[in-house]
């Protein structure tokens, strides 16, 4: 798995990847052009596994498939069973990338192209079966989606008994962290709409002008800072007029590397 340090992900500039082409991290005013559910479904087709997708199925309609089967489908292949998730997986692409990218069915791969000024089509690179998942979890990586470090890429590739066993598990600990989630209740706190609301009104520096120019990382970045902040000074304040007898204040906490973390 790719992993973009710190310097990559807070970088206006576009992740240009050699025989693929340039990632780019959208501003706030780009998902406001095309619209935050637009923006969404973009994400949730980029996200989608082949687990994913089956749980989906079995939840709405009852069908459920075997492990065994699911196993044997990689992400690449679950977007081209679908002709609607591969225009989504498509027009994704074109919002993330700075060239253009198409399909093409008889190569079996996105082509990433620029065109000139006769409209002449000049290729930069390719999606194939090969660094699909890669270059996914790159973009994610950039608008500040995690990507799970337990999640099997290919789960074709899990021969093993152990290695199936593991991934029922695993499985099955989504589903009821899921559900936990869920009964929380506590994702309307971290929507995108709330933290650009609370970063405007708690940032010093920030307002609801100039927020639509941060990128989606910056934004996510800005709002833990903030959050890491505001309890520093709090600790602080208390030290100050009740002293630290048991040492647990920390200087400089505020400047931690929350990447790293």
């Amino acid at each position: 798995m790719i992993k973009l340090d710190y310097f990559d992900l807070i970088s206006r500039k576009p992740i240009e990847i050699e025989n693929v082409g340039s990632i780019r991290c959208p501003l706030l005013s780009d998902i406001d052009d095309i619209k935050y559910y637009t923006y969404c479904s973009y994400i949730q087709a980029l996200k989608i596994t082949p687990d994913d997708f089956f749980n989906n199925l079995e939840e709405k309609y009852g069908i459920k498939v075997p492990v065994d089967q699911i196993m044997e489908i990689t992400k690449f292949d679950l977007i081209l069973s679908d002709g609607s998730l591969l225009q989504e997986i498509v027009d994704a692409f074109n919002f993330f990338f700075v060239e253009e990218v198409y399909f093409d069915p008889e190569q079996m791969v996105f082509v990433i192209c620029t065109m000139n000024d006769c409209e002449e089509e000049n290729i930069v690179g390719y999606i194939s079966r090969d660094n699909y998942s890669d270059i996914v979890n790159i973009i994610l990586q950039r608008i500040n989606i995690e990507v799970d470090e337990n999640e099997v890429d290919d789960l074709s590739k899990v021969k093993s008994k152990r290695g199936r066993k593991i991934f029922e598990k695993i499985r099955e600990g989504r589903k009821k962290m899921k559900k936990a989630k869920e009964q929380a209740g506590g994702g309307k706190h971290q929507s995108m709409a709330n933290i650009i609301s609370s970063v405007a009104a708690f940032c010093p520096n920030m307002n609801y002008v100039q927020i639509w120019d941060l990128t989606v990382y910056e934004l996510y970045d800005l709002f833990s800072r903030l959050n890491i902040i505001d309890q520093y000074n709090i600790s602080s304040t208390s030290v100050s007029v009740w002293g630290d007898e048991k040492k647990q204040f920390k200087f400089g906490v505020w400047n931690d590397n929350i990447h790293e973390k």
